[in-house]
């Protein structure tokens, strides 16, 4: 029973600790000190791994590494955390910084995928149909008019709240037109 008890109390003080790293580095990339910031997460990413905050930490890594343009970190932190991150809106920005360094190398096929891959995790309509119009794009760009023409088709289906990006819609739905009658 003494054994348990321990146990639990170490496991909360850890994650406390971990936490109370995680505000540190935040508050230091809000005020600029993204050297602070990368040591602090860093600390969480290897020494805190099992904690939420720990796990949370390579999110805030690719983002400060994405903000830098240091591409190779922001894969390695993104590509991880899009996998097991426990944050959906979190794992959504890591999918979406993925597609946008495969659309900076020119694979629009990944880029589109990964934009499609956000959508799913996604908390918020807006940010998904963005999503899916950068996947369009991404698609007309690769020559993938089959996969562009389902998600425009998704996108007009469902218009309710889709006023904040019509003009969005109107140019890429443009682009495609325009490209599948040079076919």
């Amino acid at each position: 029973m003494t054994v348990l008890i321990l146990f639990r109390f170490n496991r909360s003080s850890v994650s406390i600790e971990a936490d109370n790293i995680l505000a540190s580095a935040i508050s230091h990339h809000h005020v600029g000190n993204h050297s602070k910031a990368i040591a602090d997460l860093d600390m969480l990413v290897n020494q805190y791994s099992s904690t939420k905050s720990g796990q949370t930490a390579l999110y805030y890594l690719a983002h400060i590494q994405m903000d830098a343009g240091n591409d190779a970190e922001v894969r390695k932190y993104a590509e991880s955390y899009a996998r097991n991150g426990l944050s959906s809106s979190q794992r959504a920005g890591a999918y979406q910084m993925l597609g946008e360094l495969n659309e900076k190398e020119g694979d629009y096929s990944g880029a589109a995928n990964n934009y499609v891959q956000a959508v799913k995790f996604s908390d918020t309509e807006i940010l998904s149909r963005r999503n899916l119009l950068r996947a369009v794009d991404c698609y007309l760009k690769n020559g993938n008019m089959e996969k562009a023409d389902a998600l425009i088709i998704e996108l007009e289906l469902e218009d309710d709240s889709l006023d904040k990006l019509r003009g969005e819609l109107i140019r890429i739905k443009s682009k495609y037109l325009v490209l599948k009658s040079n076919l």
